[in-house]
């Protein structure tokens, strides 16, 4: 099945074991940012599917207090895919690809050594980098996720290759993905570098190269990623984030219904001496309830905090607008392929407080 697109808001996969780490459409309960499909996708051709997601949200934006302070309502749209895919048990090789803006699009060949226990993946193209807690993407880092995270792309896909390992024992599921892509590049040497935006340019291009672990027991998963990029003038780029996810422990009242994650990213910029190397730094938690299969509810919160000289995460004396604590609750259901979600933002910025808070409101239908 076809990888999931980030959405406006929330991620909708659970805290999923490394084994299920492929890029996929999640068969567990989804919220209306998400592409995940809850039955089966339509089938063109052999082992050629086609999946979409597409959906419209009402929200009211700009304001401190309550929603309908705001006279800024609006409606988005923020999921217009159509997914083509190839998986045959039979054929080694597949593809992936996103149809209609071409946000990504890879071919992969497979292979199993089956006395060694070990699953291996090569991928080639556009291809969706292996970085965090989600098989489908959905960066939390900051407090925010899909189209409303601030830190990450919000489609991390470059052109490259990836090659993954996965292996199980006795309850013990691995995952190795190791990869290359387009990097980031400075335009000079003291600019600060924005992750969402700053790659190198298509004549000029600086390789990252990466690495995500995984490890997961039973309802248990936790995964380490790190990229490395020299960015030009001698400055070099490491980012590195650790996650770890509960999915819904069996047995045990309440929890059995909960799901939790929480994760923290570090990005820092080296070599250009004392005083001028400098770091940001994210973090995420979030928590769910499933009173159904249906529907659940959704806690999540996060900081954010950009170009920091000192301390390990904060930096007291270079607080401004763009380092933030946000917070947000959110109640979906899903009746088969329609989704229902609305959710509520409260932002706050350390420095020069904005009127930024906001609720949506969305209906999406996915297959």
């Amino acid at each position: 099945p076809a990888p999931v697109m980030p959405g406006p808001e929330a991620t909708a996969s659970p805290a999923t074991s490394p084994q299920e780490d492929a890029p996929k459409v999640p068969t567990e309960a989804a919220d209306a940012n998400s592409s995940a499909s809850p039955h089966a996708a339509f089938n063109l051709l052999g082992n050629v599917e086609i999946h979409g997601h597409f959906d419209v949200a009402y929200e009211r934006r700009g304001y401190s207090g309550h929603p309908f302070e705001s006279e800024k309502a609006a409606l988005n749209n923020y999921h217009q895919f159509l997914f083509l895919s190839r998986d045959a048990k039979d054929d080694p090789f597949g593809f992936h690809v996103e149809l209609i803006d071409l946000s990504f699009y890879e071919v992969n060949y497979r292979h199993r050594f089956k006395n060694l226990k070990l699953n291996t993946q090569i991928r080639v193209g556009k291809i969706l980098i292996p970085f965090g807690a989600e098989p489908i993407y959905h960066h939390s880092y900051g407090g925010l996720s899909g189209g409303d995270q601030r830190v990450l792309p919000i489609v991390w896909s470059e052109l490259g290759a990836a090659v993954q390992a996965r292996y199980r024992r006795r309850g013990l599921h691995f995952t190795n993905d190791f990869y290359f892509s387009r990097g980031y590049a400075l335009g000079q040497s003291d600019d600060f570098v924005n992750l969402q935006s700053d790659l190198s340019p298509p004549d000029d291009v600086r390789i990252g190269f990466g690495a995500r672990l995984g490890a997961s027991w039973g309802p248990i998963s936790g995964w380490y990623s790190g990229y490395i990029n020299q960015l030009g003038f001698g400055r070099v780029l490491v980012l590195q984030a650790l996650d770890f996810g509960v999915w819904k422990i069996p047995g045990i009242p309440i929890l059995e219904d909960m799901t939790l994650g929480f994760g923290a990213l570090r990005s820092d910029v080296s070599g250009g001496g004392s005083g001028e190397d400098y770091y940001s730094f994210a973090d995420y938690a979030r928590v769910r309830y499933y009173p159904t299969d249906w529907l659940y509810v959704q806690y999540r919160n996060g900081v954010r905090y950009m170009n920091n000289r000192r301390g390990f995460f904060k930096d007291n004396t270079r607080l401004d607008r763009d380092d933030e604590f946000t917070h947000n609750v959110a109640i979906v259901g899903q009746h088969r392929g329609c989704i229902v979600s609305l959710a509520h933002f409260w932002n706050f910025e350390e420095r020069d407080e904005q009127d930024d808070d906001f609720l949506r409101l969305t209906v999406a239908y996915v297959f």
